[in-house]
């Protein structure tokens, strides 16, 4: 390998942070590579000229790393990202909802779904290859919680984190379990295994992104109008999908005691079902999931 290959190939990694979509990472990523050469001026050639850029890249680093999530935002709303036509097939083919609503709608769905993905962080944990369709997947289901309300990105829970398979982290250290929704760290953690299962077929396996999404919108929105659940809510829920709690609490890995989520979830999977057991508490959901966010 020439030394102009070896060159091209050691350079390559910073060209592609400049092209990436996110504007926080093409800034920092130009801040680096001035530091680094400010830092090898001054501290092994000792050209004291390159102080004031070494001093100004640090601080610039500190506040754009500070503020990445900000500025990230204001560039995406500014530059109108577009789904890309994968993820539109994939959303028009797994989603119910967006086969339900106008054509202004589902454009209004798409264009949520898209600055959803531009505004968070993506980390992969033991995956090699971080798919490129996860993150709008996983997009699909706040834009669907949220799509009645002016706030859709559910904003503190920044960092979406995976694994491949069931985990066991410090806040819940004790049972594997296959999501978590953390508002101290601003995370929501996923397991990609029980995740995309339940994407694909969601009337066989639970769908732990609604039921993530579902917690996540009540901690962030305390404020709207919930329905009050009957007491036998859990026996209810039962006869909806045929689901034991024991069995639900298993898949997860974290005994359910809040049955909201689980609510949530049914009032989207299996509608007809919900209707047919609890029409009253089908009547409340639609009007918390179409009226409550205009009322909070």
């Amino acid at each position: 390998m020439s030394s102009l290959e070896i060159f091209c190939f050691l350079i390559q990694p910073i060209f592609d942070e400049i092209a990436c979509n996110m504007l926080s990472r093409r800034i920092l990523t130009i801040i680096g590579l001035v530091l680094a050469i400010s830092a090898w001026r001054v501290f092994f050639e000792s050209d004291g000229r390159f102080m004031l850029p070494l001093v100004i890249c640090i601080l610039a680093g500190v506040i754009g790393y500070t503020f990445h999530h900000q500025i990230d935002w204001w560039w995406a709303r500014k530059s109108q990202p577009v789904l890309p036509a994968p993820m539109r097939a994939m959303l028009h083919q797994s989603s119910q909802f967006i086969h339900q609503i106008s054509p202004e709608d589902r454009e209004k769905f798409e264009k949520r779904m898209a600055l959803w993905v531009a505004a968070k962080d993506f980390i992969g944990k033991g995956i090699d290859k971080f798919p490129e369709d996860i993150k709008y997947i996983t997009a699909i289901y706040p834009v669907l919680l949220s799509f009645y309300r002016e706030h859709f990105l559910y904003e503190g829970l920044d960092r979406m984190v995976y694994y491949p398979h069931a985990f066991l982290t410090p806040h819940i250290p004790d049972d594997v379990h296959c999501y978590e929704v953390e508002d101290e760290d601003g995370v929501m953690i996923f397991s990609t295994e029980q995740m995309m299962v339940g994407h694909m077929q969601p009337k066989k396996y639970y769908n732990i992104l609604i039921h993530a999404f579902a917690e996540a919108h009540r901690r962030k929105f305390p404020g709207e109008s919930y329905p009050r659940l009957p007491q036998d809510i859990w026996n209810i829920l039962k006869r909806i999908s045929f689901i034991p709690k024991g069995k639900l609490d298993d898949f997860i890995g974290i005994v359910q005691d809040d049955p909201w989520p689980v609510v949530v979830h049914h009032y989207f999977v299996y509608p007809e079902a919900f209707k047919g057991v609890a029409p009253a508490l089908f009547t409340q959901v639609r009007d918390w999931h179409e009226n409550a966010g205009l009322r909070a």
